[in-house]
């Protein structure tokens, strides 16, 4: 219990000192979408392929990634309903959809629980990943111009120019055809993820 807690602590130390840095000024801006994108397009990949990787996943938990799309689409629909009473829906709907997984679960999901923890968190952020990246905005989009079409594949086009999407394919892809990455790559990435 006291490595939990410790974990814990150890995360929320970290939050709470990135938070301070920002209120003084002494990261600013930039260094913030720096770290951002650093941490979405480097740290979270390397993280997701050290935990699936040689992981068996069976088909029968492929319905999480539909519960991640079906609670994103619930949650963007409360957001267009909650937002009609003050005319601020489309905020609404791309404020309170999406899960933040990734960024923010992810650390604390790797540190508590076994590799199959992290592997039903993944599935259910790759569901989560789809919508965020491109589907809810492309909704909220198209109610915004009634008067233009759905554009669909733009929303590919933005969903799949993910890394994070991109890494879940193709680890879960891995993981059906039962394929390990060579070891020499592991303490690097283990390094960085």
């Amino acid at each position: 219990m006291f490595v939990i807690l410790a974990k814990a602590c150890g995360y929320l130390g970290i939050i709470l000192v990135s938070y301070v840095l920002k209120r003084k000024g002494i990261v600013n801006q930039q260094a913030y979408s720096i770290f951002s994108s650093l941490m979405l397009k480097l740290t979270l990949p390397c993280a997701i392929i050290m935990n699936m990787n040689n992981q068996h996943i069976d088909f029968s938990l492929l319905f999480i990634i539909l519960l991640g799309l079906s609670y994103n689409a619930v949650s963007l629909m409360i957001g267009y309903w909650s937002g009609k009473k003050n005319q601020q829906s489309l905020m609404q709907m791309i404020n309170v959809s999406g899960y933040n997984i990734g960024c923010f679960a992810m650390p604390f999901v790797s540190g508590f629980f076994d590799t199959k923890g992290f592997i039903v968190t993944s599935l259910f952020d790759i569901g989560n990943s789809i919508m965020c990246l491109g589907v809810n905005y492309g909704i909220a989009s198209a109610i915004k111009n009634k008067h233009q079409h759905f554009a669909l594949q733009s929303m590919f086009i933005k969903v799949f120019h993910s890394i994070p999407v991109w890494t879940y394919f193709i680890m879960l892809i891995l993981s059906f055809v039962s394929i390990k990455l060579p070891s020499f790559f592991l303490p690097f990435l283990e390094t960085i993820g």
